[in-house]
C-alpha cells in the first residue's frame, strides 16, 4: 500500500510540475491560462448569433469554456492548447458531457492555421493580441471574425 501512495504522490507532483512549467511559459509567450468571464462569453455568442454550419477556433483554449459554449450553440468548435494538463482536462470533459462538436488539439497558437475558420477567439496579453490581430488579417479567410477578449473584461471584434 505504501508503494501505491508513493506512486500517486509522484504522479501528482509530475502533473503539477508540467502544469506550472507551461503556466510560466504562458507568461513569457502569450499569457497564462485565465478563464474568460461568463458575461463576456455570453455577450460574444449572442453577438455572433447561431453557429449552425460555422466553425470557431479558440487560440489557447485552456479549460475549453469557449469551445464548449460555442459547440453548444451549433458551432464546429476547435480549441488549440499547448499545456498538456489543460488539454487532457478538456478532452476528459468532452467525453463526460458528450460534446461531439468540440475538438481539442495540442499545438502552439503561433503555428495553428487560421484560414479555415469563420471565427477565431483568444484571451491573451495585449502584445500577444496584437500579434494575433496581424496574423488574422494576413491569414484568415474573407468574412471571418476575430474576437479578442481583454484582460479585466470586455472584448473587441474585428471582421476581415
Amino acid at each position: 500500500m505504501e508503494l501505491i501512495s508513493v506512486i500517486v504522490i509522484l504522479f501528482i507532483t509530475l502533473v503539477m510540475a508540467i502544469y506550472m512549467g507551461f503556466f510560466i511559459y504562458g507568461f513569457v509567450s502569450a499569457g497564462p491560462y485565465v478563464g474568460v468571464a461568463k458575461r463576456d462569453l455570453d455577450s460574444v455568442l449572442v453577438e455572433l448569433n447561431d453557429g449552425t454550419g460555422k466553425t470557431l477556433l479558440d487560440l489557447g483554449s485552456g479549460d475549453g469554456k469557449i469551445v464548449f459554449a460555442a459547440a453548444k450553440r451549433g458551432y464546429g468548435a476547435t480549441g488549440i492548447e499547448i499545456n498538456p494538463v489543460l488539454y487532457m482536462y478538456s478532452k476528459l470533459k468532452k467525453l463526460l458531457i458528450h460534446a461531439s462538436k468540440a475538438t481539442f488539439i495540442i499545438d502552439n497558437i503561433w503555428t495553428a492555421p487560421l484560414d479555415s475558420y469563420d471565427i477565431v477567439t483568444c484571451y491573451l496579453f495585449p502584445e500577444a493580441r496584437e500579434k494575433v490581430r496581424k496574423r488574422f488579417i494576413a491569414e484568415a479567410k474573407s468574412g471571418a471574425v476575430l474576437v479578442l477578449f481583454k484582460n479585466g473584461g470586455g472584448f473587441e471584434t474585428i471582421k476581415k
